[in-house]
């Protein structure tokens, strides 16, 4: 089968954009907005817990800007990018920004943030407007180098200009000067503004991440310039009490760099389901939606659990007519239950995981299908004769057995039997459990099933 990711490729970003594939189009349109009003310095964080989107959303709005400013010559599929941006602004004008995207969590190894950081805002701006081997940004960037390592570092630069820019260095201005001046330089002929997104940093090592604060807030103030962290705040949180201990006011000490907080939009997934096939409303399809609907999880985690979901699912769905199954529908019954829930549950908790297949902890089916949702043919045929889920319209004899002792009896069979070896059977209603299921369920979730098992 073929995986289905959400990496942020240059395709994925346009479909994504074209199919407002994650409704999240009006979102995106409003924070380009947002930017366009900003006329001061400005540092924003937008919080988003892992996996939600937020290198999407700020990819989108970069992608959106750059096919939106004249400056940049070749743009791919600007045109395409273009008439997407229009149908969003209804023809409002906004200014030409610069953007630069850094991955601070790649750059992590680097002794100071602040050069890795620069370079990628020359490469950036360079994709607007070549800088030329004879300009003052090349100068002005090796003698920011040399200010803050001390080192004569040469071999990039003499890539970007084919000679030593080190050695021109004479004069001996302090670094806020020096950085003043090094933006100063990229905006003229490129953009009214620069945007300068910072993704990942939460994930950075916690020295690297307080650093790139600090330098980001002593270093960079520019009236032109605004910065967007795309953060897990949460988490940044923690990184911060790592270096500055448990006690410390983490959200005070972030306060000090963010002049606006944005959270990030839940996504909103009816479209997302369609691309990955689950629109089907058959039971294993609703069975993944109930997971992650449940386990509230994210878009990262819903590619995650939906990829080994339909991976170990497609041996069922293939083969569910034949004989095997025809004759023993226990095993459709025990896939259906604890399959999905297993890959989703090792995905969302993985102690719970553990306790769960060790027969300790038989919540997490409860809580997924002990309120009834999914009483229908499966369910109902593991009730004897005269017992009924709801008395309801019955006969008044028939006795009312709750959901969650049936599925009581198939978990304690299959996960907490110690005399399973011995007692290797067991009738249910209609169905017929036997200790083999267990290994089956053991199997699938691990992705090592052999589908010649149903044939």
């Amino acid at each position: 089968m073929r995986k289905i990711d959400l990496l942020p490729t240059e395709e994925n970003l346009l479909t994504t954009l074209q199919e407002d594939l994650l409704e999240r189009n009006k979102d995106i349109w409003y924070f380009i907005e947002l930017l366009d009003n900003i006329e001061d310095s400005c540092s924003i964080a937008l919080d988003g817990r892992w996996g939600s989107g937020k290198t999407f959303f700020c990819k989108h709005a970069k992608l959106l800007l750059d096919a939106n400013n004249n400056f940049i010559d070749a743009i791919e599929n600007r045109d395409t990018i273009k008439e997407i941006f229009r149908s969003m602004s209804n023809g409002i004008n906004l200014k030409s920004q610069v953007t630069v995207y850094y991955d601070a969590w790649v750059n992590d190894n680097d002794l100071d943030p602040i050069l890795s950081l620069m370079y990628t805002i020359v490469k950036d701006a360079d994709e607007v407007k070549r800088i030329g081997k004879s300009t003052d940004i090349l100068r002005i960037l090796g003698e920011i180098t040399q200010l803050f390592t001390g080192k004569n570092i040469n071999g990039l630069y003499r890539i970007l200009q084919g000679e030593d820019i080190l050695q021109k260095i004479r004069e001996q201005k302090g670094e806020q000067d020096r950085i003043a001046e090094f933006l100063n330089s990229l905006l003229p002929e490129r953009g009214d503004r620069m945007i300068v997104i910072i993704d990942e940093l939460d994930r950075c090592k916690p020295l690297f991440a307080v650093q790139l604060l600090e330098r980001i807030k002593h270093y960079f103030c520019n009236d032109k310039i605004t910065f967007i962290f795309a953060t897990n705040l949460l988490e940044l949180r923690h990184t911060i009490k790592r270096i500055y201990g448990e006690e410390f006011n983490a959200d005070l000490y972030l306060d000090r760099f963010f002049d606006f907080r944005i959270t990030l939009p839940k996504v909103k997934v009816n479209k997302f389901y369609n691309k990955l096939g689950l629109d089907r409303w058959d039971v294993f399809e609703y069975i993944c939606q109930r997971i992650i609907r449940d386990y509230d999880f994210e878009l990262r985690e819903i590619s995650k659990f939906y990829n080994q979901a339909k991976l170990v699912g497609y041996s069922m769905l293939e083969n569910s007519r034949s004989r095997r199954f025809m004759e023993n529908e226990s095993i459709e019954l025990s896939i259906l239950l604890f399959v999905p829930m297993l890959i989703g549950l090792r995905i969302k908790n993985i102690v719970e995981f553990n306790e769960f297949r060790n027969g300790k902890n038989m919540t997490p089916l409860i809580d997924l299908f002990g309120d009834g949702e999914l009483i229908n043919y499966y369910l109902l045929k593991l009730l004897n004769k005269n017992e009924v889920f709801d008395k309801e319209g019955k006969n008044e004899e028939a006795k009312i057995i709750k959901i969650e002792d049936k599925l009581k009896e198939i978990y304690t069979f299959l996960f907490a039997n110690k005399d399973a070896e011995i007692n290797n059977k067991k009738r249910i209603g209609d169905y017929i459990f036997d200790i083999s299921t267990r290994d089956l369920i053991e199997h699938m979730i691990n992705g090592l099933t052999d589908k010649n098992y149903y044939e």
